[in-house]
């Protein structure tokens, strides 16, 4: 059985739907980490440090899975990009799907999220604006490297 066959197989195990074009809609990333200690995927390859979490919209369900399972879901996942960006060079954007996720694990506040989603294609910033988008910057990165626990 290939990696693919076994990442269906979980997936449809644990979505509501039983066909895979359907089940794979019901998932959708709700947050990530860049694990020191390498995981295995649920699709069973070994080793992944970029760990991507999904949630199922209907049961609840999380399960993780690398960022290249990932796109078997998500065909535009530019998630770690932005994050490799930003750790390469603070004061550069993320992407909104980041922003998103960052907003909605209450990583950052309403007011950063608004602002940033205000400044994050603009490329000449004041002094102040710059440094608030690189301490906003900051805290993903340690949120994002920190790693959670779930069950």
């Amino acid at each position: 059985m290939s990696n693919f066959d076994v990442l269906c197989k979980e997936i449809i195990d644990r979505s509501q739907s039983k066909v895979w074009d359907i089940a794979k809609t019901e998932w959708s990333v709700v947050d990530m980490e860049n694990v020191e200690e390498p995981e295995t995927c649920l699709c069973g390859h070994f080793p992944i440090t970029e760990v991507l979490i999904l949630k199922n919209k209907y049961s609840n369900c999380r399960v993780r899975v690398g960022n290249v399972c990932v796109n078997k879901f998500i065909t535009k996942n530019n998630n770690f990009n932005g994050y490799k960006k930003i750790r390469k060079d603070i004061s550069k954007s993320i992407n909104y799907e980041l922003l998103e996720i960052a907003y909605k694990n209450t990583w950052i506040s309403l007011k950063d999220f608004d602002f940033y989603r205000n400044i994050i294609s603009k490329r000449c910033l004041s002094d102040k604006q710059l440094s608030w988008k690189k301490s906003i910057n900051e805290t993903i990165i340690s949120k994002i490297k920190r790693g959670k626990d779930y069950a």
